[in-house]
């Protein structure tokens, strides 16, 4: 019996780390990397083509991409695989927790874990964040079941881990130290009279594990010894983003928790202030992770370099109290005919969602211009539906009782919640019609980089014979357009063209002026960037946000770029300028 126990663990721990894979992996290569990406991915190229100089603060994620570009050349997909394949092996730490927060919680944990849209966004980034937050959990979890080597060989990667790690290691010894504060008081009392979760700490046995892993896995066993200087310079880089505002309103923080995690904060929240009203001691865990959740949050809202993506950091710890919390409603349904009823109950919730999910489904089909007026009839429908969901709780409270009707309306909010949860994951990965419309996306987006790319492939094979030989001169020097032409034989970046220079082709950026060369070349424009422009958290009226909330449509501001191609580059075309080249 023992031995089945053990096999059904271990297949839903593989099943959600498959399904947090798949998502991770899905078309991962198929969006273009933009400016923020490339530049840590033209980092690691060059470096693997032993063009790099000194490493930069993303040690680990430079030097192991540095390993795969030199193997298998780079692309889009291998700059985002080991993101992809750390997010993924996050599903796995909370088997590290099951003996603090029981093994069904842990399990669904997991499985939270997986498809968490944020998560899900950021796994998928070419950085080193998601490698730090998931060594980091990984390497915590190992520290407080005791497995020290283990501990020490994980910590000795989260050193290297980038500038991210230093917020992540804040956090957690912001929320230890509120532990051991707020928790000794409110527990002295309890029978076995342990004070903190997690109050036991091997810190020398790991110590030599946590260098030498450092040192080997920062350099890669030698290969590229400035990774260790790569670590040096994070830590500023991190200090610098509390001097540095980063423009992003400290609001976007919370409103994006809410938008994209509902569940975790209904039930997350629900638990913590249940653990903290509760003096037994299988609330310690959640008590523990509500000050990890609260620092990581706060911690998150007041750096002036703030970014969406650290709300990772915040997730980790509102999903595992959110899964203790969903665990014990269901462990504590009624029994009888009053299961049924309260099972008739939430079925009644997610009948009345999918009415209110059939007119948003209707809505995104109306032009444009119709959808103004239109919107207005989500407030009614909302308004309508929650009276509906109170009347219906009223009538099964006073039918039967009211701890059934508060059991059907949690199982149902938990059904719908994680509904709309898992719906906002594709958007979130990149997967909707406005992909790039997300609060997840740091930085720019890089538009029609690939389309720009396959225009001037297609001028170059007409000429060469070759999609990727051609003389471009690169006036518009940017790292996605580095990135987007660091296959390219013949791409020259330069401020401006040399006295009589005409080059087979050119890249600017509009506005950027060439009238001398009007009449020699033909122009094609592309959009190189959208930057996402709300005006604030979120769009400052009540239809922009309801638009941005349903359709993912907000204000985007582009960055546009020509591609120049001189005439006689053309089939027929003949050279008429004035000037010979």
């Amino acid at each position: 019996m023992k031995q089945s126990r053990w096999t059904i663990e271990f297949s839903l721990y593989t099943l959600a780390f498959l399904l947090a894979l798949t998502i991770r992996l899905v078309m991962l290569g198929s969006t273009p990397l933009n400016n923020y990406e490339s530049s840590w991915a033209m980092q690691a190229l060059e470096l693997g083509r032993g063009q790099g100089g000194a490493v930069g603060p993303n040690p680990a994620y430079i030097v192991w991409n540095a390993l795969l570009f030199d193997i298998f050349g780079g692309n889009n997909f291998l700059a985002r695989l080991i993101p992809a394949a750390a997010g993924a092996l996050l599903v796995l730490a909370p088997a590290f927790f099951k003996n603090f927060i029981g093994r069904p919680q842990a399990i669904l944990f997991a499985f939270l874990l997986a498809v968490d849209p944020g998560l899900a966004a950021v796994s998928r980034t070419a950085d080193g964040q998601m490698l730090a937050l998931s060594l980091t959990v990984l390497a915590f979890g190992a520290l407080v079941s005791r497995r020290t080597r283990l501990a020490g060989f994980l910590a000795g990667l989260v050193i290297i881990a980038g500038p991210s790690i230093w917020h992540g290691l804040l956090v957690l010894v912001s929320a230890w130290g509120l532990s051991r504060l707020f928790l000794r008081v409110r527990e002295a009392g309890e029978p076995d009279g342990k004070a903190v979760i997690f109050d036991w700490i091997p810190w020398k046995a790991g110590a030599i594990t946590l260098g030498i892993t450092a040192f080997l896995a920062g350099t890669l066993l030698f290969f590229y010894p400035g990774g260790v200087g790569g670590f040096a310079s994070s830590l500023p880089t991190y200090f610098s983003s509390w001097v540095e505002a980063s423009g992003v309103p400290a609001l976007r923080i919370p409103i994006a928790l809410v938008v994209y995690q509902p569940l975790g904060v209904v039930f997350g929240l629900i638990g913590a202030v249940r653990a903290w009203r509760d003096r037994a001691s299988a609330g310690r865990a959640s008590r523990f992770l509500s000050l990890w959740f609260l620092t990581a949050l706060l911690l998150t809202i007041i750096r002036p370099g703030r970014q969406v993506d650290d709300l990772i950091w915040a997730l980790v710890p509102l999903l595992g109290i959110a899964s203790i919390e969903i665990v014990r409603i269901f462990a504590s349904r009624p029994e009888g005919q009053s299961f049924y009823v309260a099972a008739g109950q939430a079925l009644l919730l997610f009948i009345i969602y999918i009415f209110v999910w059939l007119y948003l489904s209707y809505l995104s089909g109306l032009p444009p211009e119709s959808r103004a007026e239109a919107i207005s009839g989500v407030l009614y429908l909302l308004i309508g539906s929650l009276a509906m969901v109170g009347v219906v709780f009223l009538l099964v409270g006073l039918g039967w009782s009211f701890r059934t009707a508060l059991h059907g309306l949690s199982c149902g909010a938990i059904g719908l919640l994680g509904l709309y949860g898992f719906s906002t994951l594709f958007g979130a990965i990149g997967l909707n019609a406005n992909p790039r419309q997300e609060m997840w996306v740091q930085g720019s987006a890089a538009g029609q980089m690939d389309l720009m790319v396959k225009t001037l492939g297609e001028l170059a094979e007409w000429n060469s014979g070759r999609r990727d030989s051609l003389e471009v001169v690169v006036l518009a020097d940017t790292p996605a357009i580095r990135w987007a032409l660091k296959d390219w034989h013949g791409a020259v970046f330069a401020t401006g063209l040399q006295t009589g220079q005409l080059p087979e082709a050119i890249v600017s950026f509009q506005g950027q002026e060439l009238p001398e060369l009007a009449a020699a070349y033909a122009g094609q424009d592309f959009v190189f960037e959208r930057v996402l422009e709300m005006g604030g958290a979120v769009p400052p009226d009540l239809l922009g946000f309801l638009e941005w909330l349903i359709f993912r449509q907000a204000p985007v501001r582009e960055e546009i770029g020509i591609l120049w191609a001189r005439a006689d580059r053309f089939p027929g075309g003949t050279f008429t300028s004035d000037i010979s080249p």
